[in-house]
């Protein structure tokens, strides 16, 4: 049980960081957007 619960915890750090990069980049594009017009 203990090894789901750790695999479960894994996988929502995994996702986490993703989605937050993903946050990070369209935050960049949305910078050189206002930047470059």
């Amino acid at each position: 049980m203990r090894r789901i619960k750790n695999w479960l915890s894994t996988m929502g750090q995994e996702r986490f960081s993703y989605l937050s990069n993903l946050c990070i980049q369209r935050d960049i594009a949305n910078i050189i957007d206002t930047q470059v017009t």
